[in-house]
């Protein structure tokens, strides 16, 4: 089990950088967020099977067992990511953070909007700690150039240093109106 866990969380690429938490029991888990808001949602099933042929079992070795677990984890890791992404696309709908793009591609425009529709962290030192963008591979080979262009587009950086300064202040805000636990 620890070593099909462990490549469950291998496979599930930035998901895997995700919090997660062991529920013993319950039939529903909530999430509470920083405005107050709750949603409570029950559990996905996450299954995965193998099986051994009788004619198998005489050749079985450790490295067939090995590939077998992996396609186990395999599986279950692509389970887990659809599920996040399609409890993701609900958050955004519900927060009413979507952005449609109309079948426009991707712009510097189109990205800083998607960049400011999203709460933002910060280190201690006041440092940003930039939201995870998700692409398909595929997709990234299509617009990675153009990325590394608007980072040198003087306009373009200067409107993401005053989003940043925007989502800085923002942050302090919000850190100051946290309630601290004794």
């Amino acid at each position: 089990m620890y070593y099909l866990e462990q490549k469950v969380r291998e496979y599930l690429g930035p998901f895997a950088q995700s919090p997660h938490y062991t529920h013993q029991e319950g039939v529903s888990w909530e999430v509470t967020r920083e405005d107050g808001t709750c949603t409570e949602s029950g559990y996905q099933a996450i299954e995965a099977e193998f099986s051994v042929s009788a004619d198998e079992i005489s050749k079985l070795t450790p490295e067939k067992i090995r590939q077998k677990l992996d396609a186990v984890a395999q599986d279950m890791a692509r389970q887990v990511r659809q599920n996040a992404f399609q409890k993701i696309n609900e958050a955004i709908e519900e927060s009413g953070t979507a952005i449609d793009a109309k079948g426009r591609p991707l712009s510097k425009e189109l990205l800083l909007q998607a960049l400011d529709s999203v709460d933002w962290g910060f280190t201690k030192d006041g440092d940003p700690i930039p939201p995870t963008l998700l692409m398909h591979p595929n997709f990234w080979e299509t617009v990675k150039d153009d990325m590394a262009a608007w980072d040198k587009d003087e306009a373009c950086s200067a409107q993401f240093e005053r989003m940043i300064q925007r989502k800085r202040e923002q942050w302090r805000d919000r850190e100051s109106r946290r309630k601290l636990v004794d």
